[in-house]
């Protein structure tokens, strides 16, 4: 029984042997081969990735020519049509020139200190600047060709030029009550034409006989836009309280953009001077106020805006950025063209002009002056 014991508890150990020596013998087999494909068989070098193709652009990028105008961080700026010149005040209240060929200059030395708002005729001889505290501010009419300043009474809150540039209106606040008044650029005259209760109101003469009065947009605020008829020396409602209202009309006050914000959904319509719908732009998701409207609708429209954005207020108060792809929308037969939409310079344009062949606006990124050409 010994013995037979021995024998058993042996059997293991030849076992394990065996299984190691064909366990070595599998190895020098693997690697033997390893060496004899390394060394032996043909060699391939692998392929190169392709270099990567830029995707073509949409219509209109590649003609596009965009420039920065001014040196200086810009306020605001006007064209002055009849000699193509673009006049601007820098943040730090000077009054620059620059003309056609590119050369840009000071005209006034002089710091305007707090500017408030600017608001140009629409031929550029004339301009009204607001300045000063915002509670009380002061405005005065600046003649660019003679470079003479004529101060508004006081009391102005709001100032705007006729369509044709030879009238001023301008409001003045009397403590109960505020009156619309016209002055007269050639004779120096002024009449009051109405007068009511609201206060805090802004101007805009688009029409020869009508001039709206507005009042600060908001999406948490109905507001209206009013229309005081300087003949009849009526006032009507032209748009009735919406929430976040803001209009941009087209220079001859035919057609205009109007956006509202009720129940944060943004819209974006083509409206008529009587405040009806033309049509809807949802599509283009901006802001009149970075919009021109001409025969074509030219926009700034964002990339992207947050869902937690409260549109106007965040973009009026500088709270939200946007980065924009600036497009040309024709309303009679529905085709958008991509104009600009490159990554770098970023853009977000406000303020936007046409003249001459080129879409002009104000970076709010760098508060620089751009043009974009648009025709070639």
């Amino acid at each position: 029984m010994i013995r037979e014991n021995r024998l058993i508890l042996k059997s293991p150990g030849a076992d394990m042997k065996k299984f190691l020596i064909i366990v070595l013998i599998i190895v020098i087999l693997g690697v033997a081969g390893y060496f004899a494909w390394v060394y032996l068989w043909p060699k391939f070098s692998p392929a190169p990735s392709p270099t990567p193709t830029p995707s073509p652009l949409p219509t209109g990028i590649a003609e596009a020519k965009l420039e920065v105008l001014s040196a200086n961080r810009v306020f605001d700026y006007w064209i002055q049509r009849a000699s193509g010149a673009v006049y601007y005040f820098s943040e730090d209240g000077k009054l620059w020139k620059i003309d056609e060929g590119g050369d840009e200059k000071n005209i006034i030395s002089q710091n305007i200190n707090d500017l408030n708002s600017l608001s140009a005729g629409n031929q550029g001889k004339q301009a009204v600047i607001s300045f000063g505290p915002a509670f009380n501010p002061d405005f005065s009419l600046l003649n660019i060709e003679e470079v003479t300043w004529q101060p508004l009474p006081e009391g102005a809150a709001a100032a705007a030029f006729d369509p044709a540039g030879r009238r001023l209106a301008y409001l003045k606040d009397n403590g109960t009550f505020t009156t619309l008044n016209l002055l007269n650029l050639d004779d120096k005259k002024t009449a009051e034409v109405i007068r009511f209760s609201q206060k805090g109101l802004g101007l805009e003469w688009i029409l020869p006989d009508e001039i709206y009065l507005t009042q600060k947009p908001s999406h948490q605020v109905q507001s209206s836009v009013l229309a005081a008829n300087i003949k009849n020396k009526t006032v009507r409602t032209l748009i009735t309280g919406e929430f976040g209202l803001m209009v941009n009309w087209r220079a001859d006050g035919e057609k205009g953009l109007k956006f509202t914000n009720s129940l944060r959904e943004n819209d974006l319509n083509l409206i008529d001077k009587s405040g009806l719908t033309l049509q809807p732009l949802g599509f283009l998701k901006t802001l009149p106020a970075k919009c021109a409207l001409e025969t074509l609708i030219y926009c700034a429209r964002p990339g992207e805006i947050s869902s937690a954005a409260r549109l106007p207020d965040d973009y009026l108060k500088r709270k939200i950025y946007f980065k924009d792809i600036i497009a040309a929308f024709n309303p009679e037969n529905g085709a958008l063209e991509t104009l600009w939409n490159a990554p770098e310079p970023a853009l977000d344009a406000e303020n936007l002009k046409v003249f001459g062949g080129k879409l002009f606006f104000v970076n709010r990124y760098d508060r620089k002056l751009y043009s974009l050409e648009i025709e070639n």
